[in-house]
């Protein structure tokens, strides 16, 4: 199996979403987390099985989707390094600079 390595980054962007989406439904957040979470662990088997990130072709991103968030990832041959997870709606190149 392929391993995964979060970013700090990314980390920090689940824990915002959680919170986010903590102000309306506690439980929903939670399962929203758990499905995001559930979707990177996909790439323990199938590390390319996302789409490449067509803002960034020269970097070899890849990305997978999860409701209305980009789970933006590299991987390497052996490590799957999680960059960040992002609303669809957010510019992701102003996003993806900010940090």
């Amino acid at each position: 199996m392929t391993k995964i390595e979060w970013s700090q980054r990314a980390v920090d962007n689940l824990h915002s979403i959680e919170d986010y989406i903590a102000a309306d439904s506690p439980i929903q957040a939670k399962k929203v987390v758990n499905e995001i979470i559930s979707r990177v662990e996909d790439l323990q088997v199938f590390p390319e099985i996302g789409s490449p990130v067509l803002e960034f072709p020269e970097m070899n991103l890849r990305q997978l989707i999860k409701y209305s968030y980009r789970i933006i990832y590299s991987y390497d041959g052996k490590v799957v390094h999680i960059i960040t997870v992002i609303h669809g709606k957010r510019d992701f190149t102003k996003a993806f600079f900010d940090k």
